[in-house]
């Protein structure tokens, strides 16, 4: 894992160029797969944690009573707004805030959390701290879904150790699942369950050799994990 010093270099990491990047290359299929996944109905208020820029919104906004974003990120968060006011979603509010601090406002107000490829963004201390705040902002046995890389694909394993491919800058943290677990577990969340997924863009297709005996677990690419607070 890469050495960030603080929170003021994770900001750094996550401004306006970062965040133009982002729109420029996300693929809706990356979060399209996952919400038959979730259990979410009309009376159910969420949040997204780590927003960036509300990609989850379309997905939610139309099926649960409210909608909350929060993000460290001024930039994200305009940008949340901006798609809030172009699709038209009265129920999304999104919040620039640091998420240990909004999730002591909001003590078991959630009925379901989601950290969406957010985790590998933060390093193991931090991530932590923000796990267990997170699992007092959600309402006792409800659910917290996190997607992320698998630090066991071999195309994570080459950005590791720069071999051909080079990992993003913003990547500081990217964990396998026994390591997700971990820190769940140790934040206090129950009942974890992870599955490995195909990858969202055309790696999709190294999947079919996830089967492979001995070496099948080299090609799992994402993960998708839930976790009872």
């Amino acid at each position: 894992m890469k050495n960030i010093n603080d929170a003021t270099d994770l900001r750094k990491l996550h401004g306006l160029d970062y965040v133009k990047r982002f729109e420029s290359r996300q693929s809706p299929m990356r979060l399209d797969r996952l919400i038959d996944r979730v259990p979410i109905s009309s009376d159910m208020t969420v949040c997204d944690f780590g927003c960036g820029n509300g990609l989850l919104m379309p997905h939610l906004c139309p099926n649960v009573d409210k909608y909350f974003g929060v993000d460290f990120s001024e930039e994200f968060i305009d940008a949340a707004n901006r798609r809030k006011s172009a699709l038209g979603y009265n129920n999304a509010t999104f919040v620039c805030a640091d998420i240990n601090n909004f999730c002591a406002q909001h003590e078991s107000c959630f009925d379901a959390g989601f950290a969406m490829d957010f985790s590998e963004h933060v390093p193991d201390d931090e991530w932590l701290d923000i796990l267990r705040s997170i699992r007092h902002a959600i309402k006792p046995n409800k659910k917290l879904y996190l997607h992320t890389p698998n630090a066991r694909f071999i195309i994570e394993i080459m950005k590791k150790h720069n071999f051909i491919l080079k990992q993003f800058p913003e990547h500081v943290a990217v964990r396998d699942a026994t390591e997700n677990i971990k820190l769940l577990r140790q934040a206090g969340f129950s009942n974890i369950n992870s599955i490995a997924l195909p990858h969202y863009n055309i790696l999709k297709y190294l999947h079919i050799l996830s089967y492979a005996p001995v070496v099948g677990k080299y090609f799992e690419a994402r993960l998708f994990i839930e976790a009872t607070a």
